[in-house]
């Protein structure tokens, strides 16, 4: 068992300029230094204590494995949701105690993330026939901001500030008129990385069930 602190904060927001729809979130968690590993704050994504809570993410079925050389990936939505980081390895060289360490910042007790979606599928009106009824496409310019405290044991400091953006889809299906939850299948592909060791603008798309908020 754990005894550990933690609050969280998560703020969605729906708004239109003219005719475009925007939505932002903005998301903030700060934990004390024994929280579990599961329990932490993700830079890429959904903590493991969401994925198992989601019936998607769970377990690994269709959905290919993670890979830093992987041009497909998974990204379950959730924490500080930087899509664009899926497959890169984070990390932050420091000095502790005079000696150099090398530190992982993908995942920390604390963080704060702000993200942003503008669609422009309003823009362009394709007309539905019986067989793309239930059908829905959605097309969106994405950007993610984000912050996460280091895994510095000596004091506590926050690590790299990161960013990206991109252009993704959303295809949602509804498969009956009747109150059914429906399907969304969600691909994203970033275009820009604030930082990366292997990252082409168009060489990457992300997976998921579900928008990213």
């Amino acid at each position: 068992s754990y005894n550990y602190n933690q609050v969280s904060l998560e703020s969605i927001n729906k708004w239109k300029w003219g005719k475009i729809p925007f939505s932002s979130r903005m998301y903030a968690l700060a934990s004390t230094q024994n929280t579990p590993f599961e329990s932490l704050a993700f830079i890429q994504g959904a903590s493991p204590e969401t994925m198992v809570d989601d019936k998607y993410s769970r377990t690994r079925t269709f959905f290919p494995e993670n890979k830093t050389t992987s041009t497909f990936l998974f990204q379950p939505g959730g924490s500080l949701n930087l899509r664009g980081f899926i497959g890169e390895n984070l990390s932050q060289q420091t000095t502790i105690n005079n000696k150099d360490t090398i530190l992982n910042t993908s995942y920390g007790a604390s963080g704060g993330a702000w993200n942003l979606e503008i669609d422009f599928d309003d823009l362009f009106k394709i007309k539905s026939n019986k067989l793309t009824k239930p059908l829905h496409l959605d097309f969106y310019l994405f950007g993610d901001l984000g912050i996460i405290q280091s895994n510095r044991t000596d004091r506590i400091e926050f690590a790299k500030t990161y960013a990206d953006a991109g252009i993704g889809s959303a295809l949602t299906i509804k498969f009956s008129p009747y109150d059914i939850t429906p399907l969304t299948i969600r691909c994203d592909m970033p275009l820009w990385l604030s930082e990366s060791t292997n990252f082409e603008a168009g060489s990457r798309f992300i997976l998921a069930v579900k928008r990213a908020f």
